[in-house]
């Protein structure tokens, strides 16, 4: 199935109770909004996930309702704060459970180092939210033939220029830059402009050529001494 259009999946919260719900429901929402979780499966990933934590947080009540309990006893009895064996490992079996889901997900290296991955989740981010946002069109600017947005308001689209393109033509600024200053050579520019399976740069040097004359992309260019 294609990752980037197989989203018909829903959060449930189904082993629940409804405080419970709530939490995973958010925590469900704040995952999506960080990363980029967009398949049917991965989505009943995320939400295995959420799951699992809802019960760690509710381990950690139990945990806190029994030491409470201690510390108002009034046996007399020396109590040594310890939570129940049953307990600490069900903590512990839970917690696998979250680490493992996460590690499937992707989700464990928040930080990322690597500019061109970055760039290519961007990409993606933008595209799912071009297709979640149908308020938004483009086409081509019937004075100069440029790419444009057309944003609806209230009253009246906004036209702005296209973020994807220049002059004509599908094109990444901040990818372009970061091939003209030797991050990322001129394939892996091209798997990120046109996907993984790509093995030829052949678009690049078409766009090269029809973009030679180009004003902006000649001082694109003069940045990295080009």
């Amino acid at each position: 199935m294609d990752k980037d259009n197989d989203t018909n999946y829903s959060y449930k919260g189904t082993g629940l109770s409804s405080i419970e719900k709530r939490w995973a429901g958010k925590r469900y929402k704040e995952y999506q909004d960080n990363y980029y979780i967009n398949s049917f499966s991965d989505r009943q990933l995320l939400e295995e996930l959420v799951f699992f934590e809802a019960l760690q947080e509710r381990y950690k009540k139990t945990a806190e309702k029994i030491l409470k309990a201690e510390e108002t006893a009034s046996d007399g009895k020396k109590k040594d704060g310890v939570i129940p064996s049953y307990l600490a490992k069900g903590m512990t079996e839970n917690l696998k459970q979250i680490i493992d889901l996460k590690e499937r997900l992707g989700l464990l290296n928040k930080e990322e180092t690597d500019e061109l991955k970055t760039e290519v989740q961007r990409k993606k981010k933008f595209k799912k939210w071009l297709a979640e946002n149908q308020a938004v069109r483009e086409t081509k600017c019937p004075h100069c033939s440029r790419m444009i947005l057309l944003r609806i308001r209230a009253d009246k689209y906004d036209a702005t220029r296209h973020p994807y393109f220049m002059d004509r033509y599908f094109f990444n600024k901040p990818l372009w830059r970061l091939y003209l200053g030797g991050v990322i050579d001129r394939l892996q520019l091209a798997k990120s402009l046109l996907g993984e399976q790509t093995t030829l740069t052949d678009y690049l040097d078409w766009i090269e050529k029809e973009l030679e004359n180009n004003p902006e992309f000649k001082k694109l260019k003069q940045e990295f001494g080009k």
